[in-house]
């Protein structure tokens, strides 16, 4: 058992050495590339600029949407969880890392034989004949330059070491989606952010009658269209909400939908906001979307939630910043229709 014990001992000895070593590492370059959703690009860009200069580094190229800089690389860490804060939502971010430890030794080992060629040739010179100072000097200009380079090349290279790369990509225009693609399934076609937003609500001639199956209720903040045929509501800032009930032919599990809805606004080329999700235990899921729309940024979401034979479709969708502040509103007013 005490050799064990001291087998197990040695082994995590051995493994810490090796992560200390790897910890001291100083030959990677690293790069961080990311996409960042802003509501004001001019003023997010002027921001992480500062922030660049205030964390030791500096940028590179400034221009609309596009920030490349460097960053100190002990600082790498945390550049994620600032990224966060800044933006409005980080929509992706990857860190990689680049082992320039042979490029390192390439260059200090061409470097050192070319200083001692050089120094040797110098040597020689002392005791050369004309034609040979003259070969020897051509040689030498040669070597000069060479070392020149090499130096040079290392200083690239340890600055690199020393300095991340930094892409940042912001975002606060989104794609137009392309017309056509349409689905197999009608009511798929039907979920499309500018039928919905120029959608007026259809007059009904009883206005205090019950609408079957439909909420009796909007979401805090929201006042009814109560002469609207369907369920419609709508906020000051113009965000806009409506639900409908639909049978699906023929009728599928909600994970099939789910993906069959995804893959088809992806194929329009609607732009999703982060991932699907499911609610009311697999009942139902949401989606959310980025758009253009009258010279801004929109936000188009919706709740597909089985009704048994019918599924319940919750659109809502207005201006990006506008949407964001009542979205806890409208995301709780969903989860109380599953109850």
């Amino acid at each position: 058992m005490k050799s064990d014990a001291r087998v197990l001992l040695s082994a995590l000895i051995c493994f810490g050495l090796l992560i200390a070593g790897l910890a001291a590492d100083d030959s990677v370059h690293y790069q961080i590339d990311a996409r960042l959703l802003v509501y004001d690009g001019e003023a997010a860009s002027d921001s992480l600029v500062d922030w660049l200069d205030d964390e030791g580094g500096y940028f590179l190229v400034l221009r609309e949407g596009f920030i490349e800089g460097r960053l100190p690389a002990e600082k790498v860490n945390h550049a994620a969880d600032f990224l966060k804060n800044e933006a409005e939502e980080l929509l992706d971010y990857s860190l990689t890392a680049q082992d320039l430890s042979a490029e390192l030794r390439r260059l200090e080992a061409s470097l050192s034989s070319r200083e001692e060629v050089l120094d040797r040739n110098l040597e020689f010179l002392d005791d050369a004949d004309f034609s040979s100072t003259l070969a020897i000097e051509k040689e030498v200009l040669q070597l000069i330059q060479e070392i020149e380079s090499l130096r040079g090349q290392l200083a690239v290279a340890r600055n690199r070491i020393d300095f991340a790369s930094i892409r940042l990509q912001l975002k606060n225009t989104a794609i137009t989606p392309q017309a056509g693609g349409d689905s197999n399934f009608s009511w798929i076609n039907s979920l499309d952010f500018y039928r919905f937003i120029a959608r007026e609500p259809a007059p009904r001639a009883i206005q205090f009658l019950p609408r079957f199956g439909a909420p009796d209720s909007a979401p805090e903040g929201f006042s009814l269209y109560r002469r609207s045929r369907d369920f419609m509501a709508i906020s000051p800032e113009g965000i806009r909400i409506a639900s409908r009930r639909i049978k699906p032919e023929p009728a599928m599990a909600v994970e099939f939908w789910e993906k069959a809805v995804r893959n088809h606004l992806v194929t329009r080329g609607y732009e999703p906001r982060g991932a699907s999700r499911s609610i009311g235990e697999d009942r139902g899921f949401t989606m959310m979307w980025l758009l253009p729309y009258a010279g801004e940024e929109y936000l188009y979401s919706f709740a597909v939630i089985d009704r048994g034979k019918r599924l319940e479709i919750i659109e809502s969708g207005g201006p990006l910043e506008a949407y964001d502040r009542r979205r806890a509103s409208i995301e709780s007013w969903i989860e109380s229709r599953l109850e």
